[in-house]
């Protein structure tokens, strides 16, 4: 499972979404939880309280990173295209993020809705675990 940052973030947080602590929190017991370079920047941009890269870097080492290859941004650039002909404007993260799990074969677990229109509008093959 490639766990978004928004994911992520919600399991961090203090009274964050249950759901997604005990989702993440599954896959970590599993050794199925997989983030990505963008994902960690994100998550770890994120980190102001004391203690809190630590925890971050903790379930980070606990879980498999899935690095970006050339071949990522390609297919994100012609994703990108294609949403933007239909005029929709979606984050680049996401893009290499949606590209990433199909190439890989893993589901992202998200709260982000960006993935389904990714899904819906240039990327069918697109695997998605949506936490409302």
């Amino acid at each position: 499972m490639l766990i978004d940052s928004s994911a992520w973030i919600e399991f961090f947080r203090p009274g964050g979404i249950q759901l997604a602590k005990d989702r993440v929190s599954d896959e970590l017991k599993k050794h199925s939880a997989a983030f990505s370079d963008p994902i960690e920047f994100e998550v770890m941009s994120g980190c102001s309280r004391p203690g809190q890269r630590e925890l971050v870097e903790d379930a980070l080492r606990m879980s498999h990173c899935v690095g970006l290859e050339r071949q990522d941004w390609i297919a994100a650039t012609e994703a990108n295209l294609k949403l933007r002909k239909k005029g929709i404007q979606i984050a680049v993260i996401d893009l290499l993020l949606a590209v990433i799990s199909i190439r890989v074969g893993l589901c992202i677990l998200t709260r982000d809705s960006d993935f389904e229109i990714i899904r819906e509008n240039a990327l069918p093959a697109l695997r998605i675990e949506r936490m409302k």
